[in-house]
């Protein structure tokens, strides 16, 4: 290991190995995780990167996971958002 390692995917590699290539870990939120320094190996598990961005509670994530926007006005389409072509950034455009 010659580069830095966030203490989760260093958990996962010395229970499971190797982390499959393509996929990332994520903290699954459903069984009781909250608080990025709480590690249990059991509320780990290998998924595509969206996944695990999907997982995290920022409102963005919220939106991408329920089709809704942040305060739950109307539906994520690709009619009612627009992208900042500087950032990437998705907003309503209602």
């Amino acid at each position: 290991m010659d580069a830095k390692w966030h203490a989760h995917r260093l958990a996962w590699v010395l229970v499971h190995g190797d982390i499959p290539d393509g996929l990332a870990i994520g903290h699954a939120r459903d069984q009781g995780y909250r608080f990025p320094n709480y590690i249990r190996i059991d509320h780990l598990s290998a998924v595509i990167p969206a996944e695990s961005m999907r997982r995290w509670m920022p409102p963005t994530a919220v939106s991408a996971r329920t089709g809704e926007s942040r305060r739950g006005l109307h539906a994520m389409t690709e009619a009612n958002i627009s992208t900042d072509p500087r950032t990437g950034y998705r907003r309503c455009r209602e």
